[in-house]
């Protein structure tokens, strides 16, 4: 239960001056898709899929153009959030708590749908 409150802190508060649309959810799903790459390649519990890394750099993308081109605050906010997002899915695995799986499912929800969404 700890550890999906310090997720919903961290997910909640503007971790840097990006604009919100850019932060959310764009650049959280470039940092979710890493995440979830980096947990893969340590854990034995998730198998490692390249269309992760795919998904992070078109996130990305939209990230940054939705920050008016600067990468450099939206690649500090990815960095920022990915160890977040790997600590999300230890405790969706290991914590098995409805809150750690709520976060983690919606996360996912939201980000595929991003990923079908048409490029502006």
């Amino acid at each position: 239960m700890k550890r999906a409150a310090l997720l919903l802190l961290a997910l909640a508060s503007p971790a840097l001056a990006l604009d919100r649309a850019a932060r959310y959810p764009a650049a959280q799903c470039a940092a979710f898709w890493l995440g979830r790459d980096d947990y893969a390649r340590a854990s034995p519990y998730l198998d490692r899929d390249t269309a992760d890394l795919k998904l992070a750099q078109t996130s990305r993308d939209l990230a940054v153009a939705l920050n008016g081109g600067n990468a450099a605050e939206v690649d500090a906010f990815i960095t920022q959030e990915r160890k977040v997002m790997a600590f999300m899915l230890d405790a969706f695995i290991f914590g098995g708590d409805a809150q750690s799986r709520d976060v983690h499912d919606r996360l996912l929800q939201t980000c595929n749908d991003l990923a079908q969404e048409p490029a502006p």
